[in-house]
């Protein structure tokens, strides 16, 4: 049996994340607000290209910044995932504004959980006893922007955009393994 060396601890991936954070603080709180923005402009049904700028400059930022310029310093790959990051943001501006087939309607289930993952997972963070430098912000950190990727990617309406599907994907599988490598390693 092959086994996979983490080459980093959970302390250290935690102190890469809290100095990227507290270097860009204040910052979080556009993020937030950018968040609510998409939200409020898939509530009115309206503005589409906003909405995939917003969302594709936050997969911009988090290859470019967070992977590039801060993971990459704890792990090589983390430059692969930038480019990936990065990827995924040309992707969306292609469907989004060249062939125009992100279209989003309003959907109260998907809307209450994107939401939650906006506003009330940082308190629910916070309330837990981390940082605040640490919390996980849509647009800043990798796994919260996923998540709220594949839900918004839920509320479009057109069916043939599968291909905007499999970073978030592939990531959420790669994320979800590497979690357990670093936590039970």
């Amino acid at each position: 049996m092959i086994r996979v060396v983490v080459p980093y601890t959970k302390e250290v991936i935690d102190s890469i994340i809290y100095e990227y954070q507290e270097f860009f603080y204040p910052l979080q709180f556009a993020f937030i607000f950018l968040a609510f923005l998409m939200l409020y402009f898939i509530w009115k049904n309206q503005s589409h290209k906003i909405i995939v700028s917003i969302l594709a400059f936050f997969w911009i930022w988090i290859g470019a910044i967070y992977e590039i310029k801060y993971y990459f310093s704890i792990n090589w790959f983390g430059l692969y995932i930038g480019y990936f990051f990065i990827l995924q943001a040309l992707l969306l501006l292609w469907f989004g504004m060249i062939k125009k087939e992100l279209i989003f309607v309003k959907n109260k289930i998907s809307l209450i959980i994107v939401s939650f993952l906006t506003f009330f997972y940082p308190i629910v963070q916070i309330f837990a006893g981390t940082h605040h430098y640490e919390i996980s912000i849509i647009g800043m950190l990798p796994n919260i922007t996923v998540a709220f990727t594949l839900i918004i990617l839920f509320m479009n309406t057109q069916k043939n955009i599968k291909t905007l599907f499999i970073i978030p994907i592939v990531w959420s599988v790669f994320s979800l393994y590497w979690n357990y490598l670093i936590l039970f390693n």
